[in-house]
């Protein structure tokens, strides 16, 4: 889950190297003394510290909204991540050409597009399934069955794949609309 990578990430920030210091004991320092709180507030499961307060039979409901709120707060701390990816941006500045961070910036700009574009022709095919249409999914991958028998990732997989040659071309022809909603789209 995205939780658990942001977890793995604040962790492996323990032994990442510090301008060009290789030192653990500075390593953690340097952490603990600029981003570890802002990290640490992000990735703490907070909806499961409410969850449980909430689930107490002796909780105090009347604090319940106040909880809420403060959640919600502790929410908009993970915006601040935000400035640490503008730091390591403003580094790789330094350090890149600008050709390579401009096909950087273009990379990751079409990956977006094409996970976007993946996910709503994903969509598109689930609202369709619920209808009791053929939708790609079933062609691509077989019978409804085989398509129930996948896993989430293949399915994203397979998706992604479809996004990735849109996005980038005309497609390949493998994977193609089946219902007027997909054709749509």
């Amino acid at each position: 889950s995205v939780a658990s990578s942001k977890f793995v990430d604040m962790i492996s920030r323990f032994r990442t190297g510090v301008v060009l210091s290789y030192d653990t004991k500075k390593i953690v320092i340097h952490y603990m003394s600029s981003w570890f709180l802002i990290d640490f507030l992000s990735v703490f499961p907070w909806e499961v510290v409410v969850d449980a307060a909430l689930s107490d039979k002796n909780a105090n409901f009347a604090s319940a909204p106040r909880l809420l709120k403060l959640l919600r707060l502790v929410r908009l701390v993970k915006l601040l991540r935000l400035y640490r990816l503008q730091a390591v941006i403003n580094e790789m500045k330094k350090v890149l050409p600008a050709a390579v961070l401009e096909m950087m910036k273009l990379s990751i700009a079409v990956g977006v597009l094409a996970h976007y574009v993946a996910c709503g022709f994903y969509y598109i095919a689930v609202l369709a399934d619920e209808n009791g249409a053929g939708t790609w999914l079933e062609r691509y991958h077989g019978t409804e069955t085989a398509v129930a028998e996948k896993s989430a990732g293949s399915l994203y997989l397979s998706a992604m794949y479809w996004g990735f040659t849109t996005v980038t071309s005309v497609g390949y022809g493998d994977i193609v609309p089946i219902t007027d909603e997909e054709k749509l789209y």
